[in-house]
């Protein structure tokens, strides 16, 4: 055995790991059921509405929520203006500035094109908000959650799927 002192008496065997041989289960596991994604390099435009309504612009000498939050004036070109309403844009950009930082989503979205830009502000801010309910996860956990619901059977889904299946039964013992 090892005894210290630099040094490893004669006869003595070194001490070895066993690594295991599998990696433990993933945290995470894919649904059985397959959900497709199609990605499109300029999607096109959606037959929707966006989920929230671009608020109405300040008024002359009101500064926008996100303004108001950082204490600055706000210019008229200011990008986060047509975004945050000075109503209610204070406490949404409170948690966007949090997460991501004023800096870091004026520099975003002066890379998104304008008519673009409400979507982007949308998904910031929800992304925002679930970063804060659970910081590991953030937007994930949703995802998973719903993801879970559409590959799970619904009591109603099998209870028509049997009745399918005995009207086929019973219309081939008919034959």
């Amino acid at each position: 055995m090892y005894k210290g002192g630099g040094k490893q008496k004669e006869g003595s065997s070194k001490s070895s790991f066993n690594l295991p041989t599998s990696l433990p289960s993933p945290l995470f596991t894919r649904p059985t059921c397959s959900l497709t994604l199609t990605l499109y390099k300029n999607p096109p435009p959606s037959p929707l509405p966006s989920s929230l309504p671009p608020p109405p612009p300040p008024a002359a000498g009101a500064p926008c929520g996100a303004c108001k939050f950082l204490r600055r004036k706000c210019v008229s070109g200011c990008i986060f203006a047509p975004h945050f309403g000075s109503d209610q844009g204070a406490a949404r950009f409170a948690a966007v500035h949090k997460v991501f930082g004023a800096s870091n989503v004026s520099k975003l979205l002066l890379h998104v094109p304008v008519n673009r830009r409400n979507e982007a502000v949308v998904t910031i801010s929800y992304e925002a908000q679930a970063r804060l309910s659970d910081p590991v996860l953030g937007c994930v956990s949703t995802i998973l959650t719903l993801q879970q619901q559409a590959c799970s059977p619904t009591p109603i889904l099998i209870s028509l799927a049997s009745l399918i299946l005995s009207s086929i039964i019973s219309s081939s013992l008919i034959r």
